[in-house]
């Protein structure tokens, strides 16, 4: 035996280099062995094959890896094997290892060929990269308020099951009951738009009359006009520029139109274009027609004060003699009343600039409920013709104005597409299919028409002036 001076070990008395460390054992020998097994007709290294310091002291590496089946030991010419090759201290019986480049018989436990330092065994593999640190995954303001809600769902469902008893449906009657929170989407572009092919309607190609407010570039000089929604005649005025007239609202038989006039209420008749007063008082403004015709609700003011900044919804009959009724009581701006389909509710907007909000009135109870309940300047509130939904303008886009459907069940809000410029004054048809609203900048709007089924705007007026607050019946 033979004792490595490197590492120390124990090694054959004819190896010449280290099994455990590939040092060579006998440096005269070792060199000579290492010539020998680069000669050409010895198997050549490849182009990356070469000796090179190991733990700095010469060990060959990367001259092939051993195996027990590797090249097969050299033989004489008459076939026996060759002695070379087999060394006396290699008890016979042990396991033992081939190198694959001189072909000499080793032990098993070596890591280095005794004749070459070649690298019997292959190296250990590398210890497999650190896995990345796993990425902090932002979530959305909409993302986080969804998980909310659906906890307390499952929380109300959890209590109902355990004491029995149903979900409350409505909330008692209040003086100020409040919806739920409608949803709120970011300040940031729209991301939520309706699926044309969820859409569908009973309603076919466009039908009915739209009255608007037509005004010259600085908002002044308006008159009221009346338009075929199918766009196929040209628009007919039927109101003077003098005094100026604006907020129209078309009756659902199409028959009249009702304005604001500085001060007071007009109604207009479309077939003649005569008009009678329906009230001086100042401020009234923003009028809506009831289904049947028989009343009306107004934004106005009458014992608060009479300085025009404390609007009251109000409601009223056709005749003039008629005193009309508040409906809201408060210390903020009403304005922009619409009746629901039903008649049996007024949708409205209360406040102003970022505060204004929608709110729902129930003319039997007397009650007021949220419908938005944000930091977003909502108005110009419509009701489609089944009842469950309301189109408005909002600012929560934040680029200007554009268009949103509240469904009133759930509270949920959609954003509508859009044109560039500011979208307003949104009506319904009077199959709910499509959505007539003013779109451009300011002082050159045009009416467009929405159709809900593919999302397509196209143009229902164009020139000059501005066209704003279409009604369509």
């Amino acid at each position: 035996m033979i004792k490595c001076k490197v590492c120390g070990s124990e090694n054959e008395a004819a190896a010449l280099f280290c099994g455990t460390c590939g040092s060579p054992l006998s440096p005269a020998e070792a060199t000579a062995i290492v010539e020998e097994a680069t000669k050409p007709e010895a198997v050549a290294p490849g182009p990356d094959d070469t000796v090179v310091p190991g733990q700095g002291i010469g060990a060959r590496r990367d001259l092939g890896t051993g195996a027990a089946q590797g090249r097969p030991a050299p033989t004489s010419a008459a076939g026996a094997a060759d002695p070379n090759t087999v060394e006396d201290d290699v008890s016979s019986g042990k396991p033992t290892i081939i190198c694959s480049v001189c072909a000499t018989v080793n032990d098993a436990t070596r890591t280095y060929c005794r004749k070459c330092a070649n690298e019997l065994k292959p190296a250990a593999p590398p210890p497999p990269p650190p896995a990345p640190a796993p990425v902090a995954r932002k979530i959305s303001p909409v993302a986080i308020g969804l998980g909310a809600a659906a906890v307390v769902v499952a929380l109300a469902l959890i209590g109902v099951l355990a004491f029995g008893g149903s979900p409350a449906a409505t909330l008692a009657p209040t003086a100020r009951a409040s919806l739920p929170a409608a949803t709120t989407l970011p300040s940031v572009a729209a991301t939520v738009t309706p699926s044309a092919a969820s859409l569908t309607f009973k309603e076919g190609a466009r039908t009915g009359l739209v009255a608007f407010a037509r005004c010259a570039s600085d908002g002044t000089a308006c008159a009221i006009y009346v338009i075929n929604a199918d766009g196929k005649s040209r628009s007919v005025r039927i109101t003077s520029t003098s005094p100026s007239a604006f907020d129209p609202s078309l009756s659902y038989d199409r028959k009249q139109v009702i304005y604001s006039v500085k001060p007071g209420l007009r109604i207009v008749a479309v077939a003649t274009k005569s008009y009678v007063q329906h009230s001086t008082g100042l401020g009234d403004s923003g009028a809506s027609w009831s289904p049947d015709g028989k009343q009306l609700t107004f934004a106005g003011i009458r014992s608060r004060d009479n300085n025009g900044t404390d609007l009251e919804i109000r409601i009223d009959g056709l005749a003039a003699s008629v005193a009309s009724q508040p409906l809201t009581n408060n210390d903020v701006v009403d304005t922009q009343p619409v009746f629901t389909p039903d008649g049996k509710s007024i949708v409205f907007v209360e406040g102003d600039g970022n505060a204004a909000e929608l709110m729902i009135f129930d003319v039997a109870s007397k009650t007021v409920k949220n419908l938005t309940t944000d930091s977003f300047e909502d108005r110009d509130p419509a009701v489609s013709p089944d009842g469950t939904q309301v189109v408005f303008a909002s600012n929560r886009s934040g680029s200007g104005f554009d268009l949103f459907i509240l469904d009133i069940a759930s509270g949920q809000i959609t954003a509508l597409p859009s044109i560039k410029g500011d979208e307003r004054h949104p009506y319904f048809s009077p199959g709910g299919r499509y959505i007539v609203f003013s779109g451009g900048t300011a002082g050159s709007e045009d009416l467009y028409i929405l159709d809900r089924t593919n999302n397509k705007i196209v143009t229902l007026t164009t020139g000059p002036s501005s066209d704003i607050s279409p009604t369509w019946h």
